[in-house]
């Protein structure tokens, strides 16, 4: 009996293991997404690419309003193309958890993790509302979260072929 419930610790540790491994290779590539919001049942869609090179992740909206993100280690630097207007945001002065896992990864130390089966988590928080991961695979994820303004997301990542 013992070694049958450290076989299923194991088999649970190691799926719970390859599934946010599976996310955290995704997130160090080029990709494209979808995001669908629902505000007062008015559901919305953006689009847009995130790309990744020497020490900066811009996040490029590409509908339904032109706008681009160059991010570094100090600051956010937003292009509003529309308004043709460009701002910078301290990084400090946010806290932004799905940010922070799109630029870092999801940090196993700071976050609990629920293992749903072998292709979703939930990060549980304290401070947050929980963000769901769904759908994970090789070239592929999906997310869904209420925001800190309570508006439900679903965001759904892939790879961006070379």
């Amino acid at each position: 009996m013992k070694k049958l419930i450290s076989i299923l610790i194991f088999f649970s540790l190691s799926s719970y293991s390859d599934a946010v491994e599976e996310v955290n290779r995704v997130l160090k590539k080029d990709l494209s997404y979808q995001q669908f919001t629902t505000i007062n049942d008015e559901k919305k869609i953006s689009t847009g690419v995130i790309k990744k090179s020497d020490g900066e992740t811009i996040i490029e909206v590409i509908s339904p309003y032109k706008e681009k993100y160059v991010i570094n280690k100090d600051k956010i630097i937003v292009y509003d193309f529309e308004f043709n207007n460009t701002s910078e945001i301290e990084i400090s002065n946010i806290d932004n958890l799905v940010l922070d896992i799109i630029l870092y990864g999801i940090d196993n130390s700071k976050v609990n993790i629920d293992l749903i089966d072998d292709k979703t988590f939930k990060l549980s928080l304290i401070d947050h509302n929980d963000i769901e991961f769904k759908n994970i695979n090789p070239e592929s994820f999906s997310v869904t979260f209420d925001d800190n303004m309570n508006i439900q997301n679903y965001i759904i990542f892939k790879l961006i072929k070379s």
